[in-house]
């Protein structure tokens, strides 16, 4: 190893006259920097990192459409009972404000006991894997996107669910 202040491929050829002068035995296959040789030696790493990161944000996007899926399906089920409340003289922002809330307070369980996952297995990673620290600001940011989008997935249908005629939503049944 040779440190240079000067760019190795100019003095590349002295560098290996120079070996060659202080010790003929000596053979010298390549000259690259150090840069290059550690970008080398870690590019396993850093591909299975990338991928890591595809299939992570590939389960986020999994983990959104199916939360919306299943609040909206939770929503329509009570369709009907929107109907009657309607019905009865509730207005749209009540029903609106009751499928927010009951879907909040779900999401707040399952936020609660996600991140109590995430920091107890951050914690056991920590001395396992060089790297993870106790405080992962992706899983903070995966848990917040998924919050919000619950918070959206209540609120699209509920807001549709509101629109729908109460005479109609009592005869579909």
């Amino acid at each position: 190893m040779v440190k240079l202040g000067q760019s190795p491929g100019s003095l590349a050829s002295a560098v290996r006259a120079a070996i060659r002068d202080g010790n003929a035995s000596i053979v010298t296959f390549s000259a690259q920097t150090l840069a290059d040789l550690v970008a080398q030696q870690s590019s396993a790493s850093r591909f299975t990192g990338w991928l890591l990161s595809v299939f992570a944000a590939t389960a986020l996007a999994l983990s959104v459409v199916g939360l919306y899926g299943v609040m909206s399906y939770l929503v329509a089920q009570r369709t009907r009972e929107f109907g009657i409340r309607l019905a009865l003289g509730a207005s749209r922002l009540e029903i609106v404000r009751r499928v927010l809330r009951d879907g909040t307070w779900r999401v707040a369980i399952g936020a609660a006991i996600g991140l109590a996952a995430t920091t107890g297995l951050a914690r056991l990673l920590a001395g396992l894997v060089y790297g993870v620290g106790t405080f992962d600001i992706s899983s903070l940011f995966a848990v917040a996107t998924l919050v919000v989008v619950a918070i959206a997935a209540c609120g699209i249908p509920a807001v549709r669910a509101t629109r729908v005629d109460p005479a109609i939503a009592l005869r579909n049944e």
